[in-house]
Formats: structure tokens, sequence, C-alpha cells
């Protein structure tokens, strides 16, 4: 239901009564469950470059949420609107590449400041004495 306030012309206030989540099944094998995912490393980074075109990103780019379906295609799953989507997407490309050293094909001002506070807060850590 969308309602106008009286005394704010170019605002409408929308109340969400009714939502719907809609899955698709899909029979599946999770890329976690490989030893070796090295022949799926382009394969993953192509599917992040298609789902930035489409303006989403993930936000949470593991393994688990990489899946191969019955016809040996990759698949992503566990998708999230939660933040700000250059945000997100910077930090897709940064786990990425931590975790299988997939380059960023596009690298945005939020790519450096998030890699910057990252080392700032390794470096952080160090001077305490804790692990990074």
């Amino acid at each position: 239901m969308l309602r106008r306030r009286k005394n704010q012309k170019n605002l409408v206030w929308a109340e969400v009564l009714e939502s719907y989540i809609i899955y698709k099944y899909i029979e599946r094998t999770q890329l976690s469950n490989f030893w070796d995912i090295t022949p799926y490393l382009k394969e993953i980074s192509n599917l992040i470059v298609k789902l930035h075109s489409y303006g989403l990103a993930s936000n949470d780019i593991w393994s688990e949420n990489f899946i191969l379906d019955s016809k040996e295609r990759l698949k992503i799953i566990d998708l999230s609107d939660n933040g700000f989507l250059s945000i997100c997407q910077a930090n897709d490309w940064l786990a990425l590449k931590r975790f299988y050293g997939i380059e960023a094909e596009n690298k945005s001002i939020f790519y450096y400041l998030i890699s910057w506070r990252n080392a700032f807060r390794s470096y952080l850590r160090k001077l305490r004495g804790k692990e990074a």
C-alpha cells in the first residue's frame, strides 16, 4: 500500500504487507565439495562480471555459494541486496582475490578504500601483538 503524507509532496511511503521469495530448485554439487577448484576460477570470475553487469552483487563469496548444476554449469547462489552496491561489488572482488587469487577486472575507488582499511586493520593488530 502506498501513502502520500500531506506535508511531504515528493515522498511516498510504502508499507509492505506481504512478501514472497521465489527459488529455483537446482540439482547440484557445491564447489566446496571439490579439492581443486582451479578449473573453475575463470568461470567464477566471468560469473561475477556478469552478476555485476546486472547491477547485483553477492557480498558473500565462498565456495559453498557456487554450485554445479546437473549439466556441469556453474551457478552462483545466495545473493544479497544488503548494503551499498558499489561496496558489495568491491567486497566480491576482494574476496575472490583473497580466497582464490582472482584479480578484479574493474577496481573501483571502493575496492582501494576497503583494501586500505583491511591493510590498516591488519597493521593495528600486529602493533597490539595479535595475529593478522
